[in-house]
């Protein structure tokens, strides 16, 4: 897949070779950059930056940080197209967007190649999307709550729940596999229900000591029937979809996104200075009788979730978007 961008004004053309939307950290950006004026074939070098914007709004309050993040300078070489490889750097937050009615957070990456001419700089700046990290998997992580259950501050005995996870590393669509223990010998009450809760919690901060906003939002929620008799043990070898509901986003002819509260494709885990998205796993089992919600065998498991891997982005949404720095970074076209 090719992506070209013509900036007419300030006479270049990038184009950047990529196999599918949006780079890894440690991913080498390929491409060419043009020189369409002759003006500027009397300069040496090329400036190649990665812009990091951290953004969060509510009401009056407002984040609004530009960092850049790598500068590398390339020769030009007296040639009018010059090839270059610029590396994602490793160690950066994703991609982030969290539209909502009254409070807008994001993280967004700008690929920006700036010219000096004539003490004029010459500069275009283009969107990209940063995917998660590939994080090291671990497989058959495990664990346990073994707890004394209780109802109307009666003891019931003690039920013991054990998961072991295949992994710690997903991307919304992908299979979380499950091999459940369950030790219920001990307990005087039967086990009639498990039940399997996703959640992605998000917090904004304007600083340490305000928060913006805490959303919690279950995204998958699975209930399933079981028989595990009092005095008795029981396995259960189980698998859940990490569920995504947006398949296709179009943003261009999308004209009120807000209305759609289903909109998790593009808040992976991130833990930045304002922005903190995390997911877990929440497991828990329900009895034949009343017992304290405190009292209930229960295991939550922290899981890290990535942008999912097989959404069909239309190609305008990331296709290396012109922004024009000089006026407010938040009047560009993709702007909600």
């Amino acid at each position: 897949m090719e992506n070209s961008i013509f900036d007419k004004e300030n006479g270049l053309q990038i184009i950047i070779n990529a196999k599918e939307n949006g780079f890894y950290p440690k991913e080498k950006m390929l491409g060419i950059i043009k020189i369409l004026k002759k003006e500027l074939l009397e300069i040496d070098e090329i400036k190649l930056s990665l812009i990091k914007i951290e953004y969060c709004f509510k009401k009056k309050e407002i984040v609004n940080i530009k960092e850049k993040i790598k500068e590398e300078i390339i020769k030009i070489n007296d040639s009018s197209k010059i090839s270059f490889s610029f590396e994602i750097p490793d160690n950066i937050e994703p991609s982030f967007e969290y539209p909502s009615y009254n409070v807008k957070a994001y993280i967004r990456y700008f690929f920006e190649a700036s010219i000096t001419f004539n003490k004029q700089v010459y500069i275009s700046s283009y969107l990209i999307l940063i995917k998660c990290k590939a994080i090291i998997k671990e497989t058959k992580l495990k664990f346990e709550n073994n707890i004394n259950v209780s109802s109307y501050f009666i003891n019931r005995g003690n039920c013991s729940l054990i998961a072991e996870i295949n992994d710690n590393y997903f991307t919304l669509d992908d299979y979380i596999i499950l091999n459940i223990e369950i030790n219920n010998e001990k307990c005087s009450l039967n086990i009639i229900e498990i039940k399997f809760d996703i959640i992605r919690e998000l917090c904004v901060y304007i600083n340490e000591k305000s928060e913006l906003i805490y959303d919690e939002e279950i995204i998958t929620k699975i209930n399933k029937e079981i028989d595990i008799k009092k005095n008795e043990r029981g396995t259960l070898n189980f698998s859940m979809k990490i569920e995504d509901r947006v398949k296709s986003v179009d943003f261009e002819n999308w004209e009120n996104p807000y209305q759609n509260r289903d909109i998790i494709y593009l808040m992976p885990t991130v833990d930045s200075n304002h922005i903190k998205s995390f997911y877990q796993l929440k497991i828990t089992l329900y009895f034949d009788g009343y017992v304290t919600y405190n009292y209930r065998p229960r295991i939550v498991i922290p899981i890290n979730v990535g942008h999912q891997s097989k959404i069909e982005y239309k190609m305008n949404l990331f296709k290396l978007q012109k922004v024009n720095f000089n006026n407010d970074i938040f009047d560009s076209s993709f702007d909600y």
